[in-house]
């Protein structure tokens, strides 16, 4: 049985410290609880990446999908292929509306193991040719207003091992519950499990946080806690031993907008693995690999664990959750982006620079911002002309005809061979400048990169000058 027991004991030690751990109970829900995302293999457990595999760690992370439609499929190899895991699945999720936003997930995944000869308790051969095989199915449901999102997932897990009439199946069904709530750049995440069996289930706890600036990227925390003493089953039913709780930690570091690399820990008991990744994107497609390493524990003497994964991200974008705007009155988060001022560049490239900042802002999710359609309606009825009114002055009498609370007012332009990003908000009751910045870039994306700094620091300045 030494491939039964090596297939038991790797799996555990790749163990994800996510939310969706089920209880032990032989292979099935060794299974079930191996980890099918490349992105969360690779960042030991990164809670905050997005990929159609993370549903399955905690429902309610479908509302992070930045498309309408994503598919994947992923693949892990044990031993040099003498075992495979295969999983595929899709998801959607539709636009927000008044009545918040819904979605849904389907997964199925299934293992494949090389066959060898059945042993007695004694450790003589019986003769029987022993075929282990498994296979996974999941349905999940999102629901989701604003900042918050709730959601639910169904999972059925069965393994089989061919000819040995006393273990030949085995199955388990559990439900998970899950919630995220996205605080700006702070993800926070919980979730339980119940499984088939009475009194078992688990809690998971998870965060992420996200960075701009020197360091592009997002750090992320999960743990596991049993909610229940928690079986672990053996092939002879009598090996009973309580599951300990789990930790990961992670990071992703967002090199280039093409590359993605990770890198994490996993601490399961007395197993300690090493983790690491790396994500090519091109277009609405991405190549993920990831690999695991034992560290420490009784398995350390076990060979990498290698994952490569695809994915898939089609239909309409999606914006990210709205932070709450609770630091705010409502009338007090009114805010519009004037088109920039060009200088040295076309009036086209200026209003392009203006939508990328006014789009950036609404991610931040601090303000209400006027849509750039609502603003050319408004101004066209009173022929009022936006490009170059850089002056308080004009700012203070531009922000009252859109009847917002905070204008921002700036210039686009070039100068020897950098591009440059001014600009001011301008508190259209006091007419005063409350912030001022300036961000330089050589091209479009460090612009981009300049942008989503500007934006955080802008709604922190605001904040305080309340």
């Amino acid at each position: 049985m030494r491939a039964v027991r090596s297939l038991v004991t790797l799996l555990a030690l790749c163990l994800i410290a996510t939310p969706v751990l089920a209880e032990v109970d032989g292979p099935t829900s060794e299974f079930i609880r191996a980890p099918m995302s490349v992105r969360q293999q690779g960042g030991g457990a990164l809670y905050g990446s997005t990929e159609v595999f993370k549903i399955f760690a905690n429902p309610a992370l479908l509302s992070f999908q930045e498309r309408t439609w994503e598919v994947g499929t992923s693949d892990m190899i044990l031993w040099g292929g003498a075992e495979n895991y295969f999983s595929i699945a899709g998801s959607w999720a539709g636009a927000p509306g008044d009545m918040g936003t819904f979605g849904a997930a389907v997964m199925y995944r299934m293992i494949s193991m090389e066959s060898f000869a059945g042993m007695d308790v004694f450790g003589n051969p019986t003769g029987l040719q022993v075929e282990p095989s498994a296979s996974h199915i999941g349905v999940a449901g999102l629901y989701q207003y604003q900042f918050a999102s709730l959601g639910v997932a169904l999972q059925q897990a069965m393994s089989t091992y061919g000819n040995l009439p006393q273990i030949n199946t085995n199955s388990r069904t559990t439900v998970d519950l899950g919630t995220v709530i996205r605080l700006g750049r702070l993800d926070f995440g919980v979730s339980y499990r119940i499984s088939g069996e009475a009194g078992m289930s688990q809690l998971g706890l998870g965060g992420a946080a996200r960075f701009t600036g020197f360091f592009k990227g997002s750090v992320g925390v999960d743990a596991t806690l049993p909610f229940a003493p928690t079986a672990q089953t053996g092939i002879d039913q009598k090996n009973v031993k309580a599951y300990p709780a789990a930790f990961g930690f992670g990071a992703t570091w967002n090199a280039h907008p093409m590359l993605d690399a990770r890198v994490g820990t996993v601490i399961n008991g007395s197993d300690t693995s090493a983790r690491a990744g790396i994500s090519a994107h091109w277009k609405a497609y991405s190549l993920d690999y990831a690999m695991a390493l034992p560290v420490s524990g009784p398995g350390i003497d076990l060979e990498m664990t290698h994952m490569i994964g695809l994915g898939w991200a089609f239909g309409k974008e999606r914006k990210p959750p709205e932070a709450p705007r609770f630091f705010m009155k409502a009338e007090e988060r009114t805010l519009a982006v004037s088109n920039f001022d060009p200088q040295n560049v076309s009036a086209g490239d200026a209003a392009v620079i203006s939508d990328m900042l006014r789009n950036q802002l609404v991610r931040e999710g601090a303000f209400n911002i006027v849509e750039k359609a609502n603003m050319d309606k408004v101004l066209g009825e009173q022929a009022f002309q936006q490009t170059g009114c850089t002056t308080q002055e004009c700012a203070v009498k531009l922000g009252k005809i859109l009847n917002v609370k905070y204008l921002v007012v700036g210039s686009f332009g070039k100068a020897l061979d950098q591009y440059v990003l001014s600009m001011r908000v301008i508190d259209v009751e006091t007419a005063k400048a409350v912030y001022s910045d300036e961000t330089y870039g050589k091209n479009l994306q460090e612009i981009r990169d300049g942008i989503t700094a500007i934006s955080a620091r802008l709604t922190e300045a605001v904040k305080k000058a309340r």
